[in-house]
């Protein structure tokens, strides 16, 4: 199940794009799958005001890690996520040598080192043309 913080209108999700839904759903999934937090999804963000463009545009969703999001699930979700959907709809700064991705669980600092966000970052892409068949 998904829920929203009390300050989000959940029906913004509706204004979010479609594949950042069908990420969000494979989250969903992943937790249900896992006994995480009883399977259900708590998303933090969603239509912010922050300055990074990608959640004024509805392209990205935050979801929290509290509970029962180790590391380890954390970790692992990035990774199956990157891999089925990084491709075709992932992101990335400009200045980072990444591979694109739809999740973000960690950051590159100034200095070069790594660090751990306090939540799931999802992201997608701009002008995403996706076929079905």
């Amino acid at each position: 199940m998904i829920i929203f913080k009390p300050e989000i209108a959940p029906s913004d999700i509706c204004r979010v794009c479609p594949y950042v839904r069908i990420v969000l759903s494979y989250v969903e999934a992943y937790a249900i799958d896992n006994d995480i937090n009883d399977g259900v999804v708590t998303v933090t963000s969603i239509m912010s005001d922050r300055d990074s463009g990608i959640h004024e545009d509805g392209r990205a969703v935050d979801i929290s890690i509290k509970g029962d999001w180790t590391s380890f699930h954390c970790n692992r979700l990035k990774h199956q996520l990157n891999k089925k959907f990084g491709a075709e709809w992932g992101t990335k700064p400009s200045e980072l040598d990444v591979p694109p991705r739809v999740l973000v669980y960690d950051r590159t600092l100034a200095d070069g080192s790594k660090d751990h966000l306090d939540h799931l970052h999802l992201q997608v892409r701009r002008n995403i043309i996706y076929s079905f068949d």
